[in-house]
C-alpha cells in the first residue's frame, strides 16, 4: 500500500507598483487549491516605487525585492 502524499504550493506573485491592489490580491488568495495547501506566498518586487515591498512584508508574504 501506497502512503498517500499532500501535495503543497508555494504561490509566485510577481509585481510591480502594485500597493493599492496587493492586500486585496493577498486577502483573496485560497489557502487551498485543489486539495494542495499552499505553504507559501511569494511576491516578487521587480523594482517598485511604492509600498508593494513594504506591503508585502507587512501582510506575511515572502519578499524577494530588486
Amino acid at each position: 500500500m501506497r502512503a498517500s502524499r499532500v501535495l503543497r504550493l508555494k504561490v509566485l506573485i510577481p509585481v510591480f507598483n502594485e500597493a493599492d491592489a496587493l492586500p486585496l490580491v493577498l486577502a483573496d488568495l485560497p489557502r487551498e487549491l485543489d486539495g494542495a495547501g499552499v505553504d507559501e506566498v511569494i511576491v516578487g518586487d521587480n523594482g517598485s516605487t511604492d509600498d508593494s515591498a513594504r506591503i508585502a512584508d507587512e501582510l506575511g508574504a515572502t519578499g524577494l525585492h530588486e
